[in-house]
């Protein structure tokens, strides 16, 4: 329901440049804010509600675009050498 709202509210929004832009990140916040868990799987699910034929105005764009982000995988990050590899420099 938090999702609908928002995209509706950022729809008949009147802004474009900066202003959308700060709009939807505040949106996506909000989103972000009101789910239980992980964004990554709730951003997919968001996206599937996004109607394909819809003109996005500025502020829904924007707000689609960082759900898009949020629905990418994450890759944990990578550590060359590993705890042992820094004992042995460190000793």
């Amino acid at each position: 329901m938090v999702f609908s709202q928002i995209l509706a509210g950022l729809q008949a929004l009147d802004a474009t440049g900066a202003q959308a832009d700060q709009a939807a990140r505040q949106g996506f916040l909000e989103w972000v804010f009101s789910l239980d868990g992980c964004p990554h799987p709730a951003a997919r699910d968001a996206l599937d509600r996004v109607p394909q034929d819809m003109t996005l105005e500025p502020a829904a764009r924007a707000f689609v675009g960082f759900l898009r982000q949020a629905a990418q995988p994450q890759t944990p990050p990578f550590r060359r050498g590993g705890a042992a590899g820094r004992r042995l420099r460190l000793h």
